[in-house]
């Protein structure tokens, strides 16, 4: 797992502490160096129930150590590894969990994997008891030998080999299970060895006169074959008292030869459609079993192959795929049903003829299931080249196309400037509207920021004030801002917590940008589209250039925004965003906004928390800043 830092340096000029020795000569006092970066080492793994001390070391802009900062750890979670506050993580149960370090709003991530501790070695076999189920039997009879095994403490065993020998195999023969079979009479020791221990008892037999056959057991009982199929049957021969009796003959018979067969070892054939009985006979005594045969079937899919077996695409662009299906003599079969999916629809997508659509970077397995059985191709999906950034440059508006004319540009110093309605509320869930505020912090103008105050138990689904400015239409739009969200920012349930909009005409499809991610997990730059005629898939477009991108709670970040429409009657709209000058998403696939070329015409600052009523109401005022924010449009 890769590991991202973003930092967002602000430039303070500070004339202070000057003074002057008498001949006339100023001394000024450095300002204090500010954490610029965070070298961070994590281990890569431990055991459960280990532990190892993480490293974080603050740096300033020209890479130097800056010792005397303090360091915030958490982790992502706790119940797989935690950290303490001197970064000593302690391995908890497997798995993987990211340790963050955090020295003045610069944070750094590292993953890090737990696994279990191995198991502990089983205990050798210390002896071993042997019985015998009977220790005289006669010739032709059977007895069960029986091994009894322990460790050192007496404890029985379970679950080791145990290999059965006979000392005389002339007069018992024993098998792998310790059945003992009395061959001639005499005798002979059944011996059980395990791990190098044995142990041995004695077994005698004697001769006796031959015991008639009283029943004939056939196995199965019933059988049910398709045309041509076959199935072996077995006939178990026993006297008056249910012993087995081994070695007498059997003679097999078929009450409808031109049903089914049987061969002089019980195999049985299927002929025709119909059922006969199948009869052992031996000493004149039968057993019996029931056949009944069935119109054979077609034959099952045995395998499916997939063509190709891999391929790379990039973002948007489609394959097809073709899935042929064979028997189990590897004849292909023609006619039979494929049902396609995807192991990640995020990544690629495929229809139900087999043509796969990338939909993101990473890979996806396609597979194709014919009568449970399986085929598979394994599809990397790349990033389509995006264009250069419509600005070529980074920092504040460092990515506005050349041309735009410039709609608003606002530092937020009143109530009420360039253009826009004064700031409201936003009915039902509060009368909290915009104010302004001093932070010596803001990045792009003076002091002065615009705040929404979302009051605790402000519920989910409404913005607590919004204001904004109807525009001349323009096919492309140009939206750059610096924005902090408070260090307590709860996330909604639903994830999806806005910033702004920007409206086309009638029928009013929208876009709008949001820090996607709800409770305390991250927080990542998105942008989602609303009542399209065609939309992206999925609708709540990640950043597919840094995957790793993230709003970062009670620290001023710049956002910049691209919007291109598309033309009439196509899917052909782009979306850029960035991310402190970091081309963090483009998106120019399935972006359809109207049936006709795309007019945007209304921006509105729109903090709406959340998507819907997906969870309860927050529970400690938090807040949303905004400085200096400016919108351009072209044609």
């Amino acid at each position: 797992m890769r590991t991202f830092m973003l930092a967002v340096t602000g430039l303070v000029l500070a004339f202070a502490g000057c003074s002057s020795d008498s001949s006339g000569v100023f001394e000024v006092e450095h300002p204090r160096a500010h954490v610029a970066s965070l070298a961070l080492v994590v281990p890569s793994s431990l055991v459960a129930g280990q532990s190892a001390r993480a490293f974080a070391t603050p740096k300033d802009s020209s890479g130097a150590p800056l010792t005397d900062r303090p360091v915030t750890w958490s982790t992502s979670s706790a119940s797989i590894a935690s950290v303490n506050d001197s970064g000593m993580v302690s391995a908890v149960a497997p798995g993987t969990a990211v340790v963050s370090a955090v020295s003045e709003g610069v944070t750094a991530e590292a993953s890090m994997d737990v696994m279990a501790p191995p198991p502990p070695s089983p205990a050798p076999v210390a002896t071993i008891s042997v019985s015998l189920s009977a220790s005289s039997i006669q010739i032709g009879q059977t007895a069960n030998a029986t091994a009894t095994l322990y460790d050192a403490n007496g404890n029985t065993l379970s679950g080791r080999v145990v290999a059965w020998t006979s000392s005389n195999v002339s007069v018992a023969t024993v098998q792998a299970n310790g059945t003992v079979l009395a061959i001639a009479a005499g005798s002979a020791t059944i011996r059980a060895t395990s791990e190098g221990k044995t142990n041995s008892a004695n077994l005698s037999v004697s001769a006796a006169a031959p015991v008639p056959v009283a029943t004939v057991s056939v196995s199965p009982a019933s059988a049910s074959l398709q045309v041509g199929g076959t199935t072996p049957l077995s006939a178990t021969t026993r006297d008056g008292g249910g012993n087995i009796l081994n070695g007498r003959a059997i003679a097999w018979s078929s009450s409808n030869p031109l049903v089914s067969t049987v061969s002089g070892s019980g195999l049985v054939t299927a002929i025709a459609a119909g059922s006969a009985t199948i009869t052992a006979l031996s000493e004149t005594k039968i057993g019996t079993s029931l056949i009944t045969v069935t119109a054979s079937s077609p034959p099952p899919v045995a395998t499916v192959s997939v063509s190709p077996s891999s391929a790379s695409l990039e973002v948007g662009s489609t394959t097809p795929l073709s899935a042929v299906t064979r028997d189990g003599s590897g004849a292909v079969l023609n006619g039979r049903v494929i049902a396609w999916s995807s192991s990640n629809p995020l990544i690629s997508i495929v229809s139900g003829a087999g043509v796969v659509t990338a939909i993101a970077p990473g890979t996806a397995t396609i597979t194709a299931l014919s009568e449970t059985k399986v085929g598979t191709s394994l599809i990397t999906v790349t990033a389509a080249a995006p264009p250069p950034p419509p600005g070529g440059g980074a920092g504040w508006r460092g990515n506005e196309p050349a041309g735009m004319t410039r709609i608003t540009d606002r530092g937020f110093n009143a109530v009420v400037e360039d253009g826009f309605d004064s700031y409201g509320t936003a009915s039902p869930q509060a009368d909290v509207p915009f104010t302004i505020v001093s932070d010596g912090t803001a990045p792009h103008s003076p002091n002065n920021v615009l705040r929404t105050t979302y009051p605790a138990g402000f519920g989910p689904g409404g913005a607590p004030a919004h204001t904004g400015i109807p525009h001349t239409e323009y096919s492309k739009i140009y939206i750059c801002f610096a924005v902090k969200l408070s260090a307590n920012w709860v996330g909604n349930g639903s994830g999806v917590n806005k910033y702004l909009y920007e409206w086309t005409t009638v029928p009013h499809p929208s876009f709008f940008f949001a820090a996607y991610g709800s409770g305390s997990s991250p927080l990542e730059p998105r942008v989602m589209f609303q009542d399209m005629v065609v939309s992206p898939n999925p609708g709540f477009v990640a950043p597919n250039l840094v995957p790793g991108a993230r709003i970062v709670r009670g620290q001023w970040q710049t956002v910049e925004i691209y919007i291109q429409g598309n033309t009439a009657g196509n899917a052909d709209g782009v979306v850029d965003w960035y991310l402190d000058g970091v081309h963090v998403g483009h998106v120019a696939t399935g972006i359809q906004f109207s049936s006709g070329t795309t007019a945007f015409s209304t921006f509105e600052i729109y903090p709406i928390w959340g998507g819907g009523n997906t969870s309860p109401a927050i529970t400690a005022t938090q807040t949303m800043d905004w400085d200096h924010l400016y919108v351009s449009g072209k044609n």
